[in-house]
């Protein structure tokens, strides 16, 4: 088994973690693999294949070798990764043909990413403009605990199935709206759930200076494309009788700030959008630095600062 004095990489971490399910559960199909993720993002995955399944959960162990640095010991490690395994097998995972369009076209969704930083990704799949953002296509698998298992379409697998862009598009956003249902809530809303001793909360002192609330999907993965559904940004332009500033915080949100006298300068918005990204956002899962502002008389969402 691996010294502890030669775990000095991630690299060799994983390897350790390996030898060590090897070595004390007697599993022996382990595989480790270098995952492309959005925006460039590369991480270590794990998967712990059985015989029962022709498919196993990517579990990535970057967090894992931080708490590992941190003195956490490989035993209780081991143990969590495979808890985590258990609970997320896809043990009546279906073996899709993913050459035949029909078995996967209501499993077809869409999601926004940024343009700049997936550039090489982009060459080899099928994508739709955005502002500043690309729409890319994925097949749903599987939904767990830990999040959504999914395949990102490709540009060999358009030309196989024989359809546009456009068709794949219409398809993805009748799927997705189906799917991934709109969520709308107050910040201070979803501040106050997070905090365990309301007694102890001055809610008048915790007020939000700026009117905030977060618009996600009910899973609140990838909830940021839902800017994208039909009629979407005009309803909430109805709801809040007026202009509004778009905040991306991230892959799986946007935040939603109401036009006011007192809030009128996508500057000072930016800043703090650079800020969090920069301080709170995973590198996969930035979206963008940009903020947005939806023209209610235009009826459209443009680039303000």
């Amino acid at each position: 088994m691996t010294n502890k004095a030669n775990i000095n990489s991630l690299e060799t971490f994983a390897l350790a973690v390996k030898e060590y399910f090897m070595a004390a559960y007697q599993i022996s199909d382990i595989r480790l693999n270098k995952v492309s993720k959005n925006n460039g993002v590369t991480l270590m995955g794990l998967c712990i294949m059985n015989s029962d399944s022709n498919i196993a959960p990517n579990i990535y162990l970057e967090t894992f070798y931080e708490e590992y640095l941190n003195g956490k010991p490989l035993s209780e490690i081991a143990a969590e990764i495979l808890r985590i395994n258990r609970q997320n097998q896809m043990e009546h995972f279906p073996a899709y043909p993913l050459q035949s369009f029909d078995m996967v076209m209501d499993k077809v969704v869409y999601r926004l990413v940024n343009k700049e930083k997936n550039t090489e990704r982009l060459h080899n799949i099928p994508y739709v403009d955005y502002m500043d953002l690309a729409v890319i296509f994925c097949i749903v698998l599987d939904e767990t605990r830990e999040g959504i298992a999914s395949v990102t379409i490709t540009n060999d697998m358009m030309k196989c199935w024989n359809i546009s862009i456009e068709e794949l598009y219409g398809i993805a956003h009748k799927n997705t709206v189906k799917k991934f249902p709109v969520c709308l809530k107050n910040l201070e809303e979803i501040l106050l759930e997070s905090i365990d001793d309301l007694k102890a909360y001055d809610i008048e002192e915790g007020k939000c200076a700026i009117p905030m609330y977060v618009v996600t999907n009910t899973t609140k993965l990838n909830g940021a494309t839902v800017v994208l559904y039909e009629n979407q940004l005009r309803n909430l332009a109805e709801c809040f009788d007026g202009d509004y500033f778009l905040l991306p915080s991230s892959i799986h949100e946007t935040l939603l700030i109401p036009v006011t006298d007192a809030i009128d300068n996508p500057s000072d918005l930016k800043e703090m959008v650079m800020d969090v990204n920069k301080a709170c956002v995973r590198a996969e899962e930035f979206l963008s630095d940009s903020v947005y502002r939806y023209f209610t008389d235009e009826g459209c969402l443009r680039i303000v600062a």
